[in-house]
């Protein structure tokens, strides 16, 4: 039977409060999964005494994940022009770190005990073995818990909607938390060898996942080169980049400014905007950059029709942003606004006025 907010206890109603607090919190500030894990069942040294975890997952975009399809050396070409700090897998990492840091002093500046398993804190505190490269509850163990999915024959999380595209943290805490328990899902990754294939250090062994396998029996971590090729060609990963990519190449589009253009690059960077939402705003631009190609608005008026209906287009994904605790505001406005201002110009339409090209938009 449902129970009406009257019917429940104080307790009840300040958990609720609090858990519904913390997940407006964190979505707010970029991430995309939020759970609440029960891990008292779980050995001392695990645990370290805490009954329960907040996991909090950001999801890569379908462009990061083809532009590794894409780039078999991606990692080193990153490394090389000194570009780490703008990838987006590290990105996603050192946001999903800060947000647990952040929730475990907010939780402590409220009474309770939270202890943040970030990269940093985990290795300041000595929760992290270097001689083995381990730590004793990581963070895809408790994401099992959750109901995620399984650990892949590359070690990593799997999950069925995103693959292994996410990025995770977790905050251990005894503050009174509604949590949920699920036995860690069955691997299914079958036959499947392509980690392993793909792997060119062969740390990969290629042995499906179950409870009770280690971690030393899938990978040799000391061989691990964090390249990402093997997250990248998952199958579930590939599905999940095929169902949210779009379906416009860049490449396709004849004008050369355009094709070497990072669009919306602030938003993509702000993980305040769901990677998956911007996706849907790029693939806007690019359809209007065809559309010029493919009609040559002989002037400004004619160029008007097509950004505004660009624009158009826009308001009606402000919705789905909106619907997932965002919204296109001031800093996505400027985004959009120059970028298309730069398609305007890419077009030798240098006399185009900004208000114009959106004089449409709801945001």
């Amino acid at each position: 039977m449902l129970r009406l907010p009257q019917d429940l206890t104080y307790n009840e109603i300040e958990t609720m409060s609090m858990q519904n607090e913390i997940i407006a919190y964190l979505k707010n500030q970029g991430a995309d999964i939020v759970r609440f894990v029960d891990i008292s069942k779980l050995h001392n040294k695990q645990n370290q005494g805490y009954p329960t975890a907040i996991l909090i997952g950001i999801v890569l975009s379908s462009e990061f994940i083809q532009k590794m399809t894409n780039i078999p050396d991606y990692l080193e070409q990153i490394n090389c022009k000194k570009e780490v700090k703008e990838d987006e897998f590290h990105m996603a990492e050192t946001k999903t770190d800060k947000l647990a840091d952040d929730m475990a002093t907010c939780l402590s500046s409220k009474g309770y005990s939270a202890y943040s398993q970030s990269e940093n804190h985990i290795y300041s505190t000595g929760f992290y073995d270097e001689k083995t490269k381990s730590t004793a509850l990581p963070h895809k163990t408790i994401a099992g818990l959750a109901g995620l999915g399984w650990i892949g024959k590359h070690n990593l999380l799997v999950t069925a909607e995103f693959g292994s595209a996410i990025s995770l943290c977790t905050v251990l805490t005894d503050a009174p938390l509604k949590t949920v328990l699920h036995t860690p899902a069955k691997s299914h990754c079958g036959n499947c060898n392509v980690c392993e294939t793909i792997c060119s250090v062969k740390a990969i062994k290629g042995k499906p996942w179950k409870i009770g396998v280690s971690r030393n029996e899938l990978i040799d971590v000391c061989k691990c080169s964090t390249c990402l090729k093997c997250l990248a060609v998952c199958p579930w990963t590939q599905n999940y980049m095929k169902k949210n990519k779009t379906t416009m190449n860049q490449h396709d589009i004849i004008n050369d400014s355009i094709k070497d253009y990072s669009f919306l690059k602030a938003m993509y960077q702000d993980t305040y905007f769901p990677n998956l939402l911007v996706d849907k705003g790029k693939h806007i631009l690019l359809e209007l950059c065809s559309q010029i190609e493919s009609k040559k608005p002989e002037n400004l008026d004619s160029l008007y029709k097509l950004t505004q209906a660009a624009t158009d287009k826009f308001n009606e994904l402000e919705e789905e942003f909106e619907d997932n605790d965002s919204e296109i505001e001031t800093a996505a406005r400027e985004c959009i606004a120059m970028d298309l201002e730069f398609i305007a110009k890419a077009y030798s339409f240098e006399e185009a006025d900004i208000e114009e090209l959106i004089a449409t938009r709801d945001w």
